[in-house]
């Protein structure tokens, strides 16, 4: 037998590295504000359905900020113990990774939103009549010749 000491990480860690992964559905949120900490903590309802169709309730307290305000309908990826299913922890990471993915689509939407926006009026600018005012939008559509 050897003499090593194997030491074992925090459930929490546990969790993250080696759990189940499973969607929660957020239910209801309370904002609380302890006067021991500056920042506000939100306790979430979440109902976690498990690969299998089953589901459960669990309430979870975290720094709402970390999660990006998550609110009452909103999806927060989880991670469980297959063979405890009463621990469950919120998956930060994969949160963070799933919120950063989603705001980039939004972004590149917008920017897609303003450059065609640009692309419209630079065409509207180029089709000047020949009183040198603007055309209606609707003339250059559908090709309709202006008195």
């Amino acid at each position: 037998m050897s003499n090593v000491v194997t030491r074992q990480l925090p459930s929490y860690r546990r969790l993250m590295r080696y759990g189940a992964i499973a969607d929660s559905i957020v239910v209801e949120t309370t904002l609380r504000f302890p006067s021991a900490r500056p920042s506000a903590s939100t306790d979430y309802r979440l109902q976690v359905h498990f690969d299998d169709g089953s589901k459960t309730t669990v309430i979870r307290r975290e720094n709402a900020t970390s999660l990006g305000w998550p609110r009452a309908g909103d999806i927060l990826p989880v991670r469980y113990d297959p063979e405890d299913r009463s621990k469950i922890e919120i998956d930060r990471r994969r949160n963070n990774r799933e919120r950063a993915c989603r705001d980039a689509k939004l972004r590149l939407s917008v920017l897609r939103d303003a450059q065609q926006a640009l692309a419209r009026r630079r065409q509207q600018l180029s089709t000047k009549t020949a009183t040198g005012h603007l055309a209606p939008a609707r003339a250059q559509k559908t090709g309709d010749v202006q008195p």
